[in-house]
């Protein structure tokens, strides 16, 4: 089973009102296995806005973009970069909840990284509770697109089995 310890090192957090942040955390890890010891730096970086200049939207598409968030609300980033080569390369980004504080936010990916890191599976997902807007319907032609024979309207089963064991000998 590997080991895996981390520390915060530091975190930064720059806000103009409440839609308006930029929060880091920088972390560094050390993950212990049967393969030998890795000791890395990464980073988590959170940006909650409402201005679409920030999101790096160009002129032609600031006020389309603008009326997007001002109908919408503030638009949420949170991603996490591991330092190598002397450089930040991108990892994992996060999806949940916008309306979760950027502590909550940092703390599921700094847990997702963690279960990416030492391949241990989280039991329960992540989960939002928001309602993405309605498309508009399509209007219907009267026609049905033929169906193939093998289409199929099961979902793809897991092959994470109680019955079968997964072959994870390669970790």
């Amino acid at each position: 089973m590997p080991q895996f310890k981390r520390i915060r090192l530091f975190s930064n957090i720059s806000t103009i009102g409440p839609d308006n942040i930029l929060y880091d955390e920088v972390w560094v890890y050390k993950l212990t296995s049967d393969s030998g010891t890795i000791k890395q730096k990464y980073r988590i970086r959170y940006q909650r806005t409402d201005d679409a200049r920030a999101l790096g939207f160009s002129e032609d598409d600031m006020d389309g973009a603008n009326m997007m968030l001002e109908q919408f609300g503030p638009a949420v980033s949170c991603t996490l970069e591991v330092w190598h080569n002397e450089t930040w390369n991108r990892c994992l980004d996060w999806m949940g909840d916008p309306g979760e504080s950027a502590d909550d936010a940092c703390r599921d990916l700094n847990e997702q990284f963690k279960a990416f890191i030492t391949c241990t599976p989280i039991k329960e997902p992540f989960t939002s509770n928001v309602t993405p807007p309605i498309p508009p319907r399509r209007k219907k032609t009267g026609k049905k697109p033929p169906k193939n024979s093998d289409d199929s309207d099961s979902e793809p089963s897991d092959s994470d089995s109680s019955s079968e064991e997964p072959d994870f000998t390669w970790i």
